[in-house]
Formats: structure tokens, C-alpha cells, sequence
């Protein structure tokens, strides 16, 4: 026996097929996990180098330090967009949109740093950070990357 299908049954896949398409064609960029660093050729690297948690009023704030290295041969005075959250890996999320901008300073052969932090609801909640590093001057994206992991517990002094 075979299955007939129905044009709404048609339509309907060929409508969820499409948004797949268009979603992974308009997130380009990419995913990491949170110890993950990430390297643009001739622009600079990016990493988080320290995770932390601490209990909220409305949940977990969790905290991580940043750094950024240039490797474009001189002084970088940057812009830094973040977003997170538990939704921010939605491809029409625009970290620059819903951030207040952080400025980088980035001298040759040093590295910039910043801190920055979101809530979740509880430890172990997955969360995504969105990072988008912008030019001071000119506003051109030079890095965006979404880094992912898990709240970690907090840590007792």
C-alpha cells in the first residue's frame, strides 16, 4: 500500500524545509563550546578563559572573562557586543541590537580582556554568549561567534 500525499502535507514540508535552509544559511556564525577558542586569519583570536556561577535573586548569574589577541600588526580599538541567554543562538538575534557596547582596547602584542555575565534559571542550564567584535572607528564586524555550556555550580571561598 502506498502513501498518498496530501498538497497541505506537500506544502507543509516544503515550507519546514525552506526556514531549515534560510535558518542555517543566515547563521553564519559559528558555535563553540565555552573553553573553546576561535582565530580569524590576519584580524585576531578570541577565548574565554574563565567561567564562574553564583546564586541570583532570579536564578544563576554566571560570569566569564573574555580575552581578545590582534594579529593585524598594530593598536585595535574595538567595540564588544554580547548577548545571553538561553535563546541567544536564534539566528535573528543581533547581539549589537540588544547590548550596550563595551570598548576594547587591544595594543600591539597585548591582549584585551572584559568580563561580562547573564542569569539562567538553575545550575547545569545550558546558556549561549554571543560576541561580536566590531571596529571602533569604521563599525565593521571583524569576529562574531557564539560560545555554549552548561552554569557551572558555584565555588566556595
Amino acid at each position: 500500500m502506498h502513501r498518498r500525499w496530501s498538497p497541505t502535507g506537500i506544502l507543509a514540508g516544503t515550507v519546514a524545509v525552506g526556514v531549515l535552509a534560510g535558518t542555517l544559511l543566515y547563521l553564519d556564525r559559528p558555535v563553540l563550546s565555552a573553553r573553546g577558542d576561535y582565530e580569524v586569519d590576519g584580524y585576531g583570536f578570541v577565548q574565554v578563559i574563565g567561567i564562574t556561577s553564583e546564586a541570583a535573586p532570579d536564578g544563576v548569574e554566571v560570569s566569564w572573562m573574555a580575552e581578545f589577541g590582534g594579529r593585524t600588526g598594530g593598536d585595535m580599538d574595538l567595540v564588544a557586543y554580547t548577548e545571553c541567554g538561553p535563546q541567544v543562538l536564534s539566528p535573528w538575534n543581533d547581539p549589537a541590537a540588544s547590548s550596550e557596547p563595551k570598548a576594547v582596547a587591544v595594543p600591539e602584542g597585548y591582549l584585551g580582556t572584559w568580563q561580562d555575565s547573564c542569569t539562567v534559571d538553575e545550575v547545569g542550564d545550558r546558556y549561549f554568549y554571543a560576541l561580536e567584535l566590531r571596529d571602533a572607528e569604521t563599525g565593521a564586524t571583524g569576529l562574531n561567534v557564539v560560545y555554549t555550556g552548561t552554569a557551572p555550580a558555584p565555588r566556595w571561598s
